[in-house]
C-alpha cells in the first residue's frame, strides 16, 4: 500500500499514518497554553516598550526598567512552573508524542538560562550598571524569549497538529 508523506513545519517527514494518529490535546490544556503564550507575549512587548522609552529619555529611569524586568521575570517563572509541572505541557508532550520528546526537553533546558539572564539583569540594574549595556542585554533577552515562545508553539503544532492563529 502506498503511504502519503508530508513535510512538517521543521522539515521532518511524516507519513499519513503519523498525522492521522496524533494525540488530541484537551481543550482546557489548549486554553491554558494560549493564556501562557499570550502572557509571555505581553510581558515581552511591555519590556520592549519600556526599552524604547528608556532609549528616548535624556536621563533613563532605572526604576521603571527594573520594574519591567521584574514583571517579565514573574511571568517567565509562571511559564516555567506551569510547563515543567508533573502534569505540565512538557510532560504531556513527552507522554503523548514521544517522537517530540527531544524537542520538549530542549525547551525545558532553555528555562534555567532564561531565568538566569533575567535575574542577572535585575541585579545589574539595581547595582547601577550602564544603561546602554542593560538595554542591549534586555533586548537580547526579549529576542531569546520570543524565539523560545515560537519553538514551543512549533512543538505543539507538530505534536498535536493544533490550529494556533499566527497573531497570538
Amino acid at each position: 500500500p502506498r503511504r502519503l508523506v508530508r513535510v512538517g513545519r521543521k522539515g521532518e517527514m511524516m507519513t499519513k499514518d503519523d498525522t492521522q494518529h496524533r494525540p488530541k490535546v484537551p481543550d482546557a490544556a489548549v486554553g491554558a497554553y494560549r493564556l501562557r503564550r499570550e502572557a509571555l507575549a505581553v510581558a515581552i512587548a511591555d519590556l520592549g516598550s519600556e526599552l524604547d522609552e528608556i532609549a528616548a529619555q535624556p536621563t533613563p529611569d532605572l526604576d521603571s526598567f527594573g520594574s519591567a524586568l521584574r514583571d517579565l521575570l514573574a511571568t517567565l517563572r509562571r511559564h516555567v512552573e506551569e510547563s515543567e509541572a508533573p502534569d505540565g505541557l512538557i510532560a504531556q508532550v513527552i507522554d503523548d508524542a514521544p517522537l517530540f520528546a527531544r524537542q520538549a526537553e530542549q525547551l525545558r533546558g532553555e528555562h534555567d538560562g532564561l531565568l538566569e539572564v533575567a535575574n542577572e539583569l535585575i541585579e545589574r540594574a539595581e547595582a547601577g550598571d550602564a544603561i546602554e549595556s542593560l538595554v542591549a542585554d534586555a533586548r537580547e533577552l526579549a529576542r531569546r524569549l520570543s524565539e523560545h515562545r515560537q519553538r514551543g508553539t512549533d512543538l505543539l503544532l507538530n505534536a498535536y497538529m493544533l490550529d494556533m492563529s499566527a497573531g497570538d
